[in-house]
């Protein structure tokens, strides 16, 4: 259920994330033997009845796999609306698949 936004990263920490202005994310850490993963990779936020996906890997970064679509990076500066089935690559054997979304 995504009621809150949901930073997701090698070891993330909401103390170093300025998009998230006070609010108390879920988070959500995953695996990175390889450290391609950052420690605060992606939040995804919620606006109104939108998802949307924020990159805030400035090295390693997260792809953005849509069906019919060439994989594309996310860019840091804007986050990217997210459908249903889109898959957001981070590196290192790790996906996020967005399942339900409005």
């Amino acid at each position: 259920t995504l009621d809150r936004p949901v930073l997701v990263g090698r070891q993330p920490s909401s103390v170093d994330v300025s998009q998230l202005e006070g609010q108390s994310p879920t988070l959500v850490t995953v695996p990175s033997p390889e450290q391609l993963i950052s420690r605060n990779h992606v939040l995804i936020e919620l606006d109104e009845w939108s998802v949307l996906a924020r990159n805030l890997s400035e090295s390693n970064g997260t792809l953005l796999l849509r069906e019919g679509e060439p994989a594309r990076k996310i860019p840091s500066s804007e986050p990217v609306l997210l459908r249903a089935g889109d898959i957001l690559d981070l590196g290192d054997g790790q996906s996020l698949v967005m399942e339900d979304l409005p």
